[in-house]
C-alpha cells in the first residue's frame, strides 16, 4: 500500500480526520472514481511560492555548515560529514525550481537567489541566537524519519536535541503559530526523541521579518498535548478511522484540501443563501397579522 501519511499533511489529518479517511481510502485501493481524480489532480507540483521556499532551505542549509544525513543499510543516521559536497548536492534545488521561483522577482533568478541569501541570513542569525549548540554538536539539514509517518526535517541538532522547522511565508503567522504546523513539528519529535522544537517564520520576499515560536515537551501540559498526536495516529491507522471520520470545515482545513471541490464545496452549497432581503424590502404584514401578533 502506497504511504498516505506524512508529516507535513498530518497536522491537516488531525484536524478533519474525513480527509485522512479519504487519503487511506484511495492509498488501499478502496476509493471511488472521483476520490482518485481529486488525489491525482492535486499531486504536488511546485509553485513559485514553494519552490522558493526550497531555494531558501537549501541555501541556508549549506550556508549553516549542515550535514545531510542518510540511514545506514541497518535503518540507522549516518550522519554524513558537515559541507559534505555529495550529500549537500543531492538535495540543492533544480535549475527548474530556480526559474520557477523567480517568477515572484519578474523572473530575475539572480534577484531570487539575492532574496534567498537574504532570508537565509536572518533566519541563521535567529537560530544561532536561539537555539546555541554545544561544542561538538552541529546542524543536520533533511534528516528522513519515518515512524509514525514519513518526512524530511529541516534542522536537527546531531545530539537530537533540538529540532527546527523553517517555514517562508508571505505575512507573519499571528500571535501563535499555525497549529498544522506545531502538528506537523510533533510528528517529527515522535519520531527523534527531540524535546526543544521550534518553528521559525521568516519573510520570503525581503526578509524584513521573522517570528520564532519555540516550546519545551518537558513541560507537563506541553507533554499531554504532544500526546494527542501519538492517539491521532493510532486513530488514523485503526479501522475506527472510517467510522469516526468527521468532516471539520474550516479555512485552515479546507483551502489546500484536495477533496475540497467534492466535499466542502459540494455539501456547503446545499446550504446556499435562496434569498437576501434588504432594509425595507420585507413585504408589510397585513392588518390581520398585525392584530394576531399584537402590533399596533
Amino acid at each position: 500500500m502506497r504511504k498516505w501519511k506524512r508529516s507535513s499533511s498530518f497536522g491537516y489529518h488531525m484536524g478533519c480526520t474525513y480527509r485522512a479517511a479519504l487519503e487511506r481510502q484511495e492509498a488501499e485501493g478502496n476509493a471511488e472514481q472521483e476520490i482518485i481524480d481529486a488525489v491525482e489532480a492535486n499531486a504536488f507540483r511546485t509553485n513559485a511560492y514553494a519552490a522558493h521556499g526550497t531555494v531558501s532551505h537549501w541555501v541556508l542549509q549549506k550556508g549553516m555548515g549542515c550535514a545531510f544525513p542518510k540511514l545506514d543499510e541497518n535503518g540507522d543516521v549516518d550522519h554524513g560529514v558537515p559541507l559534505s559536497p555529495d550529500y549537500a548536492l543531492e538535495h540543492k534545488y533544480t535549475d527548474e525550481e530556480l526559474d520557477i521561483a523567480s517568477g515572484l522577482f519578474s523572473n530575475d533568478t539572480t534577484k531570487t537567489l539575492k532574496i534567498a541569501h537574504a532570508v537565509a541570513s536572518r533566519a541563521a542569525r535567529r537560530i544561532q541566537k536561539e537555539f546555541p549548540l554545544d561544542e561538538g554538536v552541529y546542524w543536520m539539514a533533511e534528516l528522513e524519519v519515518d515512524g509514525i509517518c514519513p518526512g524530511h526535517i529541516d534542522f536537527t541538532s546531531s545530539d537530537l536535541k533540538y529540532i527546527i522547522d523553517l517555514k517562508t511565508a508571505t505575512r507573519p503567522p499571528g500571535d501563535v503559530a499555525k497549529l498544522e504546523h506545531i502538528r506537523q513539528v510533533h510528528t517529527y519529535a515522535a519520531n527523534t526523541g527531540a524535546k526543544r522544537l521550534a518553528i521559525l517564520y521568516v519573510d520570503s520576499q525581503k526578509a524584513d521579518w521573522d517570528h520564532w515560536v519555540d516550546w519545551d515537551l518537558n513541560d507537563e501540559e506541553l507533554l499531554n498535548y504532544f500526546e494527542d498526536t501519538l492517539a491521532a495516529n493510532e486513530l488514523l491507522d485503526s479501522k475506527d478511522l472510517f467510522k469516526y471520520a468527521i468532516r471539520s470545515f474550516s479555512d485552515a482545513n479546507c483551502t489546500w484540501c484536495p477533496f475540497k471541490k467534492i466535499c466542502r464545496d459540494r455539501i456547503m452549497d446545499k446550504f446556499r443563501v435562496r434569498h437576501a432581503g434588504t432594509s425595507g424590502s420585507c413585504t408589510q404584514p397585513t392588518s390581520g397579522f398585525r392584530a394576531q401578533m399584537g402590533i399596533q
